[in-house]
């Protein structure tokens, strides 16, 4: 008896934990997302749009390594737990390409800031940022997933969780992908990389933030049960 107890406490413990982590996660998500949406609506009406662009990557940077921090914290209990049912080699790169994806924006993101080459950088930022959610895209979902509670009484919650996140997954890769296109464009056409740069960043930050309320609402709803 004493050991059934045990077992739900600290099942219990691990299912508050991973809430926390998602709730970390999508926080993370919603700001940099959020952020980067206004800066680039404010810098699309003609207001220092390169410093706005700049910032704007910065937040979209950080929002991707954010949730690839915080899920890659989880990662070593993930797969203890469910053994060989994954290929958590796979799931790690994508995981990593979206981490990394978000690194390398950072650093353009910060020699734009001082500058150097905005247009061509940010261009490239964009196309960086694009190809690691097409490529994290369906990894990010499942890992969250993986680390959703799995406690009878979250039972139903974490079907509409999954739910979710697997809608977020083909708007992240058709983003991802809008941006790549935009970002090729932007170093093809050099008038018009600024603009084409800044409309990128409002479909990716876009994308990040509805990633991140898409999960975020069902944490808090899992809090308040």
């Amino acid at each position: 008896m004493a050991d059934h107890v045990g077992a739900l406490l600290e099942e219990e413990q691990l299912s508050a934990r991973r809430i926390v982590l998602m709730g970390g996660a999508a926080s993370g998500e919603i700001v940099g997302g959020g952020g980067a949406v206004v800066l680039a609506i404010i810098a699309l009406s003609g207001i220092i749009p390169v410093t706005l662009l700049a910032v704007a990557g910065l937040a979209v940077g950080a929002a991707l390594m954010f949730e690839g921090g915080a899920i890659a914290s989880r990662y070593r209990d993930i797969a203890a737990e469910i053994d060989n049912r994954f290929d958590l080699t796979a799931l790690g790169g994508g995981l990593s390409a979206e981490f990394l994806g978000g690194a390398a924006g950072v650093v353009l993101a910060l020699i734009t800031l001082l500058g150097l080459n905005s247009a061509m950088l940010m261009a490239i930022s964009a196309i960086v940022y694009g190809g690691a959610l097409v490529i994290g895209a369906e990894t990010a979902a499942e890992l969250k997933a993986l680390t959703l509670p799995r406690t009878e009484k979250h039972e139903h919650l974490q079907k509409i969780a999954r739910s979710a996140l697997s809608a977020t997954v083909s708007v992240r890769v058709m983003a991802g992908l809008g941006a790549v296109v935009l970002g090729i464009l932007g170093l093809i056409d050099a008038p018009s990389s600024i603009t084409l740069s800044l409309v990128a960043f409002l479909a990716l930050g876009g994308t990040v933030l509805m990633s991140g309320t898409a999960i975020g609402g069902k944490v808090l709803a899992i809090f308040r049960h």
